[in-house]
């Protein structure tokens, strides 16, 4: 008995650090340094006589640095290395100079720019973190420096996060050897190379290398970075507020609304029908809500599309970890055949053929459309995507009402009994490891990436953060719900696999089911506000065309607020009236209605939609904006196959949604956006609806023509060009296709008629066939105008508080 509690004594203490993580091991060793006299230091560090100073060039050979590494000199002092260091990376390369002084970082930069090393850049850190971002750099020097650091663990795992995957540390510092080595040593100096060398490795180091004859009074040693966390670190710590970002690429506004444009420009594909946004909407918490994403043309892709949200804070991208960086992972998707399928090449020429990018690239980056100004802003818009604190970091925080006791039980089963906290923890929730779980063996995963065998089928852990609305899951998205997820880990993990490749973890048999609703809980708790995104007002299509212009809203006879437009997409000036409550409260931000017109410009032989409810203040008793349109064709609400100066669909989108919302207080969410209209316009706004599910949250129509199917009538040809550009805007193709995305409520309303109770009575049986949610009122008949009594009926109901659900 005594000999087992002595073995577990033991266990726990050489676990322990040395050292509480969270308190300074020699408070004020870096007073010195607070203001230093530099020229001093110089004398001191720079002269004959000094170990590290006579052995200089050994010591840098012995790095192995080369061309093109980024490399940190931590601790730079002068700078004597870091100048060193400058050739050797080359112009591709660069050098931080890291130091706690300020007045150190500012000479090394001043003598940078006199001897001409661009490559420099200095960083001034903090007492407990080196302050480089994420995969930043490939090696680490330590040079007389590491016996200086007050918070030495939170250090090192401050450069275990800033150095790339199997990135390197190269400590040297000053023996300590009772009887060996100088008074001055043993005074300073607060620990040998054995306690420097287990405080490194603790913080997820492994020793490859020491070089024992090159320094006499120091010793030169090489550590690699290992996957995972370290032995004492918090496993559960809340997200921050904001995502690093790379010393070269400074996240500013600018910079993020230049990628934000690119980001949902269709014209990063190769055919220009598709955008990042297109896989990554944000009302899926930048997903796609579907097991399998979709590429140019519909073709099928291999593996589930992951969230954008947080994704500024991962340690490496996509399921197979192929990219280390945020800016690298950027282009992935633009180049692959398989999901955009756009040359770097041919995107530049677009994009240097467009005038507004010409000129934002020109500002920012100082030169024309290029490949890495393209990455650097995808990836600086992406950085914002952080979504704000969810229930659990409310916890974390103190906060011990924020989680329900189902999600606390939850949470005490994550941390203990379940293991999730293996691979699930830090602010994502993530290891950034790579496992084999089996769910399937159709993809090599990591395999594919490495080249090892013992990788196949490997995939990299995905943050947790916003589970609850990124179904469905795993690499393969074939778990529909966390349910059967956690179900997985109890029971479905299997126990072989293919070429003796046996999962990476077993099932948790020995766990009850009835655990199962208290893991799902506290996953539901993970869940923070997303932000909240418009599309941008896109610059012109084609070098030449005048770009959008929006004027200033002026008041009209009516109290309308107009804006005079100037679009690309439309061939001749159009119009955005807007109809506001009298009274706007202050910071309240209102649903938006979306009164379609039937007739191009400013036509009105069918009256007046907007003139309409105003006559019945529907504006002030339902406390909502309206908005009417026009169009300089014939409104059909689609973008024709080849004259780019009718692109309905893409005007209404990318030009009339952003002014609103970036000009009124409206919501910048689906329930926000409501579509309203009749005939074509009627029409026009379940089309939009359906093709645009998870931007418009409901549609109502009245007398419109539903069950259209061939050209012909009303001017399509004149909008849509042919049969097969029609095809795509078919309502009774779209609500077959767009079924499971109309959910539980009831999105689409249809009341009434005049002229088309016969298309109403088909598209309503098609509806219930499908089992999709709708409402429906067969009458009263009333003429085919905007003033025969049914716009009230239509707009309360479609503002209604129950959101038309059933």
């Amino acid at each position: 008995m005594f000999r087992t509690m002595l073995a577990v004594l033991l266990t726990l203490l050489a676990s322990c650090p040395l050292f509480a993580q969270d308190k300074s091991v020699n408070p004020g060793i870096n007073k010195a340094f607070d203001a230093p006299n530099v020229p001093e230091f110089v004398e001191r560090f720079e002269i004959e006589g000094r170990d590290v100073f006579d052995h200089r060039k050994e010591v840098v050979a012995a790095l192995g640095i080369k061309e093109g590494m980024a490399v940190a000199d931590v601790g730079a002092g002068t700078g004597l290395f870091t100048r060193m260091f400058s050739p050797l990376v080359g112009a591709k390369g660069k050098v931080y100079a890291v130091d706690i002084s300020d007045e150190f970082v500012s000479y090394v930069e001043k003598i940078a720019r006199q001897q001409k090393l661009e490559n420099i850049v200095g960083v001034v850190c903090k007492p407990d973190s080196v302050e480089l971002p994420p995969n930043s750099v490939d090696l680490v020097f330590i040079c007389d420096t590491y016996h200086h650091f007050e918070f030495p663990h939170k250090t090192m795992r401050s450069i275990h996060k800033a150095l790339k995957p199997n990135g390197q540390v190269v400590l040297v510092d000053f023996h300590r050897i009772p009887g060996k080595s100088s008074e001055w040593a043993i005074g300073h100096v607060r620990a040998g190379q054995e306690v420097f060398t287990k405080e490194i490795v603790d913080a997820g180091f492994k020793q490859i290398e020491e070089k024992k004859d090159m320094l006499k009074e120091s010793y030169f040693v090489r550590f690699e970075k290992q996957d995972g966390k370290a032995k004492d670190d918090e496993p559960l710590v809340p997200l921050p507020k904001a995502a690093p970002a790379p010393l070269d690429n400074p996240t500013t506004p600018e910079k993020v609304s230049l990628g934000k444009q690119l980001f949902f420009d269709h014209r990063l594909s190769g055919d220009n029908t598709i955008s990042c946004a297109t896989c990554h909407l944000f009302d899926k918490a930048f997903g796609d809500g579907v097991a399998l994403g979709q590429g140019v043309g519909g073709k099928k892709l291999s593996r589930n599309t992951q969230t954008c949200l947080n994704c500024g804070f991962f340690d490496n991208f996509f399921w197979d970890g192929r990219a280390a960086t945020l800016e690298e992972q950027a282009l992935g998707p633009i180049l692959s055949p398989d999901e955009m399928n756009q040359g770097l090449n041919q995107l530049e020429e677009e994009l240097n053929a467009i005038p507004a990018y010409v000129r934002q690239f020109k500002s920012i980056f100082g030169t024309k459309p290029h490949r890495d100004g393209i990455a650097k802003a995808l990836a600086a818009y992406q950085r914002t995507l952080v979504t704000e604190p969810s229930p659990y970091d409310r916890y974390l925080k103190g906060d011990k009402q924020a989680l329900s006791s189902d999600a606390i039980r939850g949470l005490e089963l994550f941390q203990g009994e379940a293991g999730c906290t293996q691979c699930h923890h830090g602010p994502l929730l993530s290891d950034s490891k790579f496992y084999r779980l089996g769910t399937s063996y159709r993809d090599e995963g990591r395999g594919k990436i490495t080249g090892k065998k013992e990788d196949r089928y490997r995939f990299r852990t995905p943050t947790l953060r916003n589970v609850s609305e990124t179904a469905p899951y795993m690499h393969d998205g074939t778990l529909k719900t966390l349910n059967d997820v956690v179900e997985f880990y109890y029971r479905g993990i299997p126990k072989t696999g293919p070429d003796g490749l046996l999962p990476d973890t077993a099932a948790l048999s020995g766990q009850s089911f009835s655990e199962i609703p208290l893991l799902v809980a506290f996953l539901n708790s993970l869940t923070g506000k997303s932000p909240i995104e418009t599309p941008p007002v896109l610059p012109a299509l084609l070098k030449g065309e005048p770009e959008t212009s929006i004027s200033p809203a002026v008041s009209d006879s009516n109290g309308f607020l107009i804006h005079r437009i100037e679009s690309p997409y439309q061939a001749e000036q159009t119009s955005v009236r807007v109809l506001l409550p009298d009274r706007l409260e202050q910071g309240r931000k209102l649903r938006v209605v979306y009164v379609l017109p039937v007739e191009a410009g400013n036509g009105n032989h069918y009256g007046d939609g907007l003139l309409e409810v105003k006559k019945h203040d529907l504006h002030n008793k339902l406390q909502t904006i309206f908005v009417a349109p026009t169009f300089s064709r014939v409104p059909w609400y689609a973008d024709h196959p080849t004259d780019l100066k009718i692109r309905q669909e893409t005007y209404f989108i990318n030009v009339v949604l952003p002014l609103i919302e970036q000009t009124y207080p409206a919501q910048k969410s689906v329930d926000g956006r409501l579509l309203i209209g009749f005939s074509k316009s009627g029409w026009g706004a379940w089309s939009l609806l359906l093709r645009h599910p998870n931007l418009f949250g409901r549609a109502a129509a009245w007398d419109a023509p539903m069950m259209m199917a061939d050209l012909g009538k009303y001017a399509t040809k004149v909008i849509f060009g042919n049969q097969e550009a029609f095809e795509p805007y078919r309502i009774s193709d779209l609500v077959a296709k767009k079924a499971s995305a109309m959910g539980e409520g009831k999105r689409l309303l249809l009341t009434g008629y005049g002229s088309f109770r016969q298309d109403h009575q088909r598209v309503h049986a098609l509806l219930d066939e499908l089992k999709i949610p709708h409402e429906y009122r067969d009458g009263p008949q009333r003429k085919h105008d905007w003033h025969s009594g049914w716009v009230t009926e239509l707009v309360e109901l479609l503002v209604s508080t129950n959101g038309g659900k059933n």
